[in-house]
């Protein structure tokens, strides 16, 4: 366990640069450009439906059982079509 710690912290501690340098370089970032609204996530103003994707997964969804549904009507109307053919052509003649 002590040695997988120390490979953690080895891991952790190789970096370009300490964690003083990287705050004053985002400090004076911010000070040269004024803003930093165009490193902000669009995802903080969404819904939750919209970051998860569930309005997409509602379109697919809805889109499969549009399918299924005109499917399974023209399944039915080919099965009707033909049964009327087979049974005019059945009857029987006394």
């Amino acid at each position: 366990y002590r040695k997988n710690m120390q490979d953690i912290s080895r891991r952790y501690h190789d970096q370009p640069q300490t964690a003083l340098e990287r705050g004053i370089f985002w400090i004076e970032y911010l000070l040269r450009h004024g803003t930093i609204k165009h490193l902000v996530l669009p995802a903080r103003d969404m819904p939750f439906y919209q970051t998860s994707n569930l309005d997409i997964a509602a379109v697919f969804v809805l889109g499969m059982v549009l399918m299924y549904s005109f499917v399974l009507l023209l399944v039915t109307c080919c099965r009707l079509i033909f049964s009327f053919k087979n049974y005019n052509t059945t009857k029987k003649v006394k």
